[in-house]
């Protein structure tokens, strides 16, 4: 409940009550760089993670190295969460506004890791070590997933709520934030990797269908879900804040090395820069923000073009087993599958008619 002070007439005139918010720590560069250091850490864990279950096939172990990482990461990030509570709290700010704004979900979020990690080794212990599709859809990997994306979103949350807004701040002030979603993204990505284009390539001749239709509906459920994806994480940011220019191109690339090198083929980690360069080019040009919805949703159509379009373009020098109709359509569809959402972020708005007899 917001606190009041009363103005003293003698000092101001009229006596006025004004509403104030409940005080609350700045927010500040040196957590948000903190928590993206400790957030990469973990996120590096959970894809060297991913890497060992599809390169060795017969690991039946929790107590593993590439545990090792993602635990630690997140021990790091949990503590230094828990730290900047205590000292505040300490401080004497209350204990529901210690955190800075946008850093109350990660200490929710570090509770729910935990309580997923503890229901994760049980899990694993009563029905044994899950393999390809069934490790990404296990209960207590999504309740892991869900705890973690809530712990290290926290300089995203943060730039939400105006972090990195003081005039003149650039893409490097507001990396931290760009990072953090980042890494929202690519853990989407990664627990969805059963439908991405870059992992299981059906276009190329390299994975023959067991059917025809097989091949190719999959291949563009692939290209439809992580379009969907990509344009919805990025539409979250544009819904309260302009992206600094060269943030999509940080965005792309990075998911494009860690969900790539986990699976072993860099081929299309270029096309992932080249998709954010387009990406920050269209930014500059159409400038989308929720004042400008025919730029909002103009954006959101022509994002994943560029990248859909080289990705094919790559498999094409490797041969592609793809009818031009199916994969020019896979790249339309994806553009209207972000379009589709940006509709829901930026609802036209509605004209009443005048009921006024006439």
């Amino acid at each position: 409940m917001a606190a009041a002070i009363q103005a003293q007439p003698e000092a101001f005139g009229e006596v006025q009550t004004l509403p104030l918010p409940i005080a609350r720590p700045a927010s500040s560069a040196v957590l948000d760089w903190a928590t993206v250091a400790f957030s990469t850490w973990l996120l590096v864990g959970l894809f060297a993670d991913g890497w060992a279950h599809t390169h060795i096939p017969q690991l039946e172990s929790f107590f593993t190295p590439w545990h090792g990482i993602l635990y630690s990461g997140f021990a790091a990030a949990a503590l230094l969460t828990l730290g900047v509570f205590l000292r505040n709290a300490a401080a004497g700010y209350h204990w529901r506004s210690a955190l800075p704004a946008g850093y109350g979900w990660s200490l929710i979020g570090g509770a729910i890791f935990v309580a997923g990690g503890v229901g994760d080794m049980v899990w694993h212990m009563v029905f044994g070590i899950e393999a390809s599709i069934d490790a990404l859809l296990s209960p207590t990997h999504l309740v892991l997933a869900f705890g973690g994306v809530a712990l290290t979103s926290g300089p995203f949350r943060s730039w939400l709520y105006g972090a990195g807004s003081e005039p003149g701040a650039g893409l490097l002030r507001q990396l931290p934030a760009i990072l953090s979603l980042t890494y929202l993204w690519s853990t989407l990505t990664f627990f969805t990797q059963y439908v991405h284009p870059y992992i299981d390539t059906w276009a190329a001749p390299s994975r023959p269908p067991a059917s025809p239709t097989f091949g190719q509906a999959l291949g563009t459920v692939s290209v439809i879900v992580q379009a969907g994806l990509l344009v919805g994480v990025v539409l979250l940011a544009l819904r309260r804040r302009q992206l600094p220019i060269g943030s999509l191109t940080v965005m792309f690339t990075v998911n494009g090395v860690l969900m790539n090198l986990m699976h072993g083929d860099v081929a299309f980690i270029p096309v992932a820069f080249v998709g954010g360069a387009c990406g920050d080019a269209l930014l500059a040009w159409l400038r989308p923000s929720m004042a400008r919805p025919p730029q909002l949703h103009l954006f959101a159509f022509v994002l994943p073009l560029p990248l859909y379009a080289l990705y094919f373009a790559v498999l094409g020098t490797r041969g592609i087993i793809w009818t031009v109709h199916l994969w020019m359509g896979s790249i339309v569809i994806a553009g209207i599958s972000g379009w589709l959402l940006s509709y829901l972020v930026a609802p036209p708005v509605a004209v009443l008619e005048d009921a006024t007899p006439r």
